[in-house]
Formats: structure tokens, C-alpha cells, sequence
């Protein structure tokens, strides 16, 4: 499951953003996910999951880590 694409670039990926990011998510509750049905944009078909919110608030909390790093390029 992707929660950020594109993210940064790979020259500011190094360990300790590793660990910043791995707490930011671990601040979030573990959930379950069903991945049962298809859906598209406008070129990519992709496994829609239910829920959706808790990739939803993972995505807001990166990107407000990372504020230039913004969904789906801005």
C-alpha cells in the first residue's frame, strides 16, 4: 500500500528520516484493511481498501511532516 507518491527526493532519503517516519506512523492505532474491490483513476486500476480513512490520516500526517512533498505530485 502506498501512503505517499511521490515522496522525497532520493538524496534526502538516509536512516534518520527512516526513524522520523517510522515513529510518525507508529503514532498511529494498527487496523484492519479489506482490499476487495477494484477501482481506477485516470490511468492507474488499483485495489480499493475499506476502510479508507486510516491511509487517508497516514497521508495527512506525512505530508505535514514533509509539507513539499504533496499527493500525487500537488
Amino acid at each position: 500500500m502506498t501512503v505517499l507518491v511521490p515522496f522525497l527526493d532520493i538524496d534526502r532519503i538516509d536512516t534518520a528520516m527512516f526513524d522520523e517516519l517510522r515513529a510518525l506512523l507508529g503514532e498511529h492505532r494498527p487496523f484492519t484493511v479489506r482490499f476487495d474491490k477494484c477501482q481506477r483513476f485516470p490511468d492507474v486500476l488499483y485495489l480499493a481498501s475499506t476502510p479508507d480513512q486510516p491511509f487517508h490520516a497516514l497521508t495527512e500526517a506525512v505530508v505535514a511532516r514533509w509539507p513539499e512533498a504533496l499527493p500525487y505530485g500537488g
